[in-house]
């Protein structure tokens, strides 16, 4: 206590030393007050920048927890908008569909026909032979129906070792009619399949198909409309190359074509999307696509993949 009565912390220290083979002690003793009122703002700033930090980290968490949620909803849009682009390839690609089942169809309705009257004549032979050519006819609607049932559907999120081979033919078998209707030569005559890349079979499909329709877009107008689509691999990468002898692109062109939303085609043909979303898919495969062109001289589109490590 002080001589006015008020109390005060207190540090006492006790200290033995020697002297002349005597044992004696020091006793220190020291107002405490300041230490003491020291150590108490001290504990509060220490208290009120620990509750500044937790709302801080609250806030941190909130701040990821509202961004995961827009980008799996942002994920989910460009998946809606990928599908909504599939579904708009194939509306725009119906008149060729509808030819190629409708041909089978015509078929197998005149062997049906012929087979019944052959079956009446008792002209088993020949009328089985009319049966099988139906059988045979009605498995090419089956798998041209098949694969637009798989060309549809939603692609996966896992990628997988793609047949690039497999995928350019099934995309091509989309545009037979066309390339018939605009008499294209098509060199394109890969009988062993590419080397395996990594991605998805779906979505690499879609791409493909995009830069297939954009060649033939572009050779409308050519007299000798020529398709030509080529490989090149080396230890990490395979390129697939679609090239055209269309009317070409120019430089400002080229900057841009892979811009949301940008197009040269004609109001109603196009929303500028396909290039665009088919640059981005690429992009997530762990790829690239790039372009080189010059007007009235054709273009050449470039897609690089990453080999996969399982070979065919």
């Amino acid at each position: 206590q002080r001589q006015d009565g008020s109390s005060f912390p207190l540090d006492l220290s006790l200290r033995v030393y020697y002297r002349r083979q005597r044992r004696k002690f020091l006793l220190t003793l020291v107002d405490a007050t300041e230490r003491k009122e020291a150590q108490g703002l001290l504990e509060k700033h220490i208290a009120k920048r620990t509750e500044d930090l937790q709302n801080a980290n609250q806030h941190l968490v909130s701040e990821v927890q509202e961004r995961q949620r827009t980008e799996a909803e942002l994920r989910a849009a460009h998946q809606e908008l990928i599908q909504a682009t599939k579904l708009a390839s194939l509306g725009q690609l119906s008149a060729s569909i509808v030819h190629e089942l409708n041909q089978p169809l015509s078929a197998i309705r005149y062997s049906a026909h012929n087979a019944r009257q052959l079956v009446d004549l008792e002209r088993i032979d020949e009328a089985r032979s009319c049966l099988q050519k139906t059988e045979t006819l009605a498995d090419k609607m089956a798998k041209i129906i098949n694969h637009l049932k798989v060309f549809s559907r939603r692609a996966a999120e896992t990628l997988e070792p793609v047949n690039l081979t497999e995928v350019t033919n099934s995309a091509l078998s989309l545009f037979g009619q066309r390339i018939k209707r605009m008499q294209c030569r098509l060199d394109w005559d890969k009988v062993e399949p590419l080397p395996l890349v990594r991605g998805d079979p779906i979505r690499l499909e879609q791409v493909i198909v995009n830069l297939l329709g954009n060649a033939l877009d572009a050779m409308e107008t050519a007299e000798q409309p020529r398709l030509n689509i080529s490989s090149h691999s080396d230890n990490s990468h395979l390129t697939l190359t679609v090239a055209d002898n269309g009317s070409g692109m120019s430089d400002e062109v080229l900057a841009q074509m892979f811009d949301p939303f940008f197009t040269t085609k004609a109001s109603g043909q196009g929303l500028g999307l396909g290039l665009s979303i088919s640059h981005k898919i690429i992009r997530e495969l762990g790829g690239e696509l790039s372009a080189d062109s010059q007007p009235q001289q054709g273009s050449r589109i470039h897609l690089t993949l990453k080999l996969s490590e399982k070979t065919p």
